[in-house]
């Protein structure tokens, strides 16, 4: 008898590695495989580590891992109710082990802040409220106040106040943020420069103009330097930082900076590319603000003209470009080739009258502020995103948009 229980405990001690040997495969797995391959991966890690835990007696923090990564997959594709599900099993394992298992209180507080971000992206501002304070002060109790893993949950707690229109505490949190990141040796250029954008956009809110453009300014200075750094995203800040300098006026830097970004597109896109003719349309729209019209026009004369070269004569873009060009061409006493502009329009759009009042400059190239700015970036959000948009991968900072620090792993 005692030979066949030895037999059975040996097998049992097989199967429980080959059953581990399996999930460190499908880490490895998941690691360079397509979110929808990712979730997949997790969902058989956590079979395979509740028959560990059930079966082969392995310890009960294995399932929290185990939901988490299935939790954090969840995210990434924007399924947040299963998200909060999975991380909502992961507390309930986690709170339970506090008695026998010291690292639970240091991994806990991710876990409430996940259960925090879900709530933010259903736009359950007072849910998410209650479990990013409480994953804030349980980390700083068991931590440090001025760890850098706190910077994650200040600066969610900080998003959540300006949604519901609380600047003040928005920025003295991301104020807090700030220190902390300067003064820590783990603290990097980009993450900084993340939460300058971050209080930038808080100040636009406000219609502090000045304090937003020198947030942006030293944020573009921060990820100048940066190596690997995407120039689109810087061209996107300066986009942004444009627009602000021309509210007040500023029209020497609000130039530099589109001028700036017009060549970054240009590079990245060719000099007749949409995404390009666009930039240069705002750069003629800067000009025009900052009363340098005949400027302003062979700009937007040359947007014209790439644009019908790209989609013909009768293009609505084209259109709307003539009749622009006619206002414009207009207010310098230019009335000929007005004319000749406005007829042009006439014929696209079949628009009669266009009105000679300066435009409205309305730069719409996002700034980035959670580096989301640009293409997708580094996983998870990066100081601003919006619902739905702040878990996108963002490589270039993003991102940033902060990547979610753990301070332990099972």
């Amino acid at each position: 008898m005692q030979e066949i229980q030895d037999q059975l405990a040996d097998i049992s001690i097989q199967l429980a590695m080959e059953l581990e040997e399996k999930n460190r495969l499908l880490d490895e797995y998941a690691n360079d495989q397509p979110i929808e391959k990712v979730v997949q991966a997790r969902i058989q890690q956590l079979a395979i580590t509740k028959v560990l835990v059930k079966v082969h007696g392995r310890h009960k923090s294995h399932l929290i891992k185990a939901h988490c990564d299935l939790g954090e997959s969840y995210i990434m594709c924007e399924f947040f109710e299963q998200a909060l599900y999975h991380f909502s099993i992961a507390k309930e394992i986690s709170a339970g082990l506090f008695e026998e298992y010291e690292d639970a209180k240091q991994f806990h507080p991710f876990i409430l802040m996940m259960l925090g971000k879900c709530y933010i992206e259903q736009q359950k501002y007072t849910e998410a409220l209650e479990y990013l304070d409480k994953a804030l002060k349980m980390n700083e109790q068991h931590i440090d106040k001025d760890h850098i893993s706190n910077i994650n949950v200040i600066t969610d707690l900080a998003f959540v106040y300006t949604k519901k229109s609380n600047y003040a505490t928005a920025l003295r949190l991301y104020s807090k943020a700030i220190s902390i990141i300067e003064k820590s040796p783990e603290g990097k250029k980009e993450t900084l420069a993340s939460l300058c954008l971050d209080v930038a956009k808080t100040h636009e809110a406000l219609g502090d103009w000045k304090e937003a453009i020198a947030f942006q300014q030293k944020a573009l200075e921060l990820l100048k330097g940066t190596e690997g750094i995407d120039h689109i995203v810087l061209a996107n800040i300066c986009v942004t930082l444009a627009e602000w300098c021309t509210k007040v006026k500023d029209h020497k830097t609000a130039l530099d900076a589109i001028r700036g970004s017009v060549q970054a597109y240009e590079e990245a896109y060719g000099k007749t590319d949409v995404k390009t003719l666009r930039v240069k349309e705002k750069l003629a729209e800067v000009l025009y603000t900052g009363e340098k019209v005949e400027e302003a026009v062979d700009e937007l004369k040359g947007v014209e003209e790439a644009e019908r070269a790209l989609f013909g004569n009768m293009n609505i873009k084209v259109g709307k470009l003539c009749r622009k060009l006619a206002t414009w061409l207009k207010e310098i006493s230019r009335e000929e080739e007005a004319k000749e502009y406005m007829e042009r329009s006439i014929k696209i759009l079949g628009v009669k009258k266009v009105s000679v009042k300066k435009q409205d400059v309305n730069m719409s190239i996002d700034s980035g502020s959670r580096i989301k700015e640009a293409e997708p970036k580094v996983a998870y959000r990066n100081a601003s995103n919006e619902s739905g948009k702040r878990f996108k991968s963002q490589k270039n900072i993003k991102k940033s948009k902060r990547v979610i620090i753990r301070k332990s792993n099972y």
